[in-house]
């Protein structure tokens, strides 16, 4: 099932994110072709990878997420890097 933009907003907006939770990770499958190998490799690597993450953020240790995959307040983006145009250096 593919979302439109105002499905996605009133996913993140009304039933997700609230007071308690400024972060949510979710997943995005990739759509089936038929006769692909790659796209079979390429779904088996996507589903593995979110497995992981899920399970570490659910015992309460997220260590990443997948950027077609947040949902964030705004206040938490630009709390937390500043904004697109601030410059990180190490």
């Amino acid at each position: 099932m593919v979302m439109n933009q105002s499905q996605i907003m009133f996913v993140a907006e009304y039933t997700l994110l609230n007071d308690e939770k400024s972060i949510v990770i979710g997943y995005g499958a990739y759509s089936k072709i038929n006769n692909s190998f790659l796209n079979k490799l390429i779904r088996f690597e996507t589903l593995v990878t979110a497995v992981q993450y899920f399970s570490f953020a659910k015992v309460g240790i997220p260590f990443m997420g997948v950027g077609r995959n947040l949902a964030y307040h705004r206040d938490e983006f630009f709390k937390t890097i500043k904004g697109v145009g601030y410059k990180i250096e190490f």
